[in-house]
């Protein structure tokens, strides 16, 4: 299967919503770098900033290493 910004973009989606913000970054990454339409490259440059910003607050709040415990025992 061929990885398109399309592919990578929905991963970075799901990563977010699971709360994997370190992982969306780098699908944002990889979509950003598939993709040469300027919105596109806009967009995902904003969500690499939110999702390393986010991962770096929840962890410097302890939040991520709560995070990862709970979802050992219940995913």
């Amino acid at each position: 299967m061929r990885l398109t910004y399309k592919t990578y973009a929905e991963s970075a989606v799901k990563a977010e919503k699971k709360g994997h913000y370190l992982e969306a970054a780098k699908n944002w990454a990889d979509a950003k770098r598939h993709t040469t339409v300027q919105k596109n490259i806009e967009y995902c440059q904003h969500r690499i900033d939110f999702c390393e910003r986010h991962h770096f607050r929840l962890k410097s709040m302890g939040e991520i290493n709560k995070k990862t415990h709970a979802c050992r025992n219940a995913c």
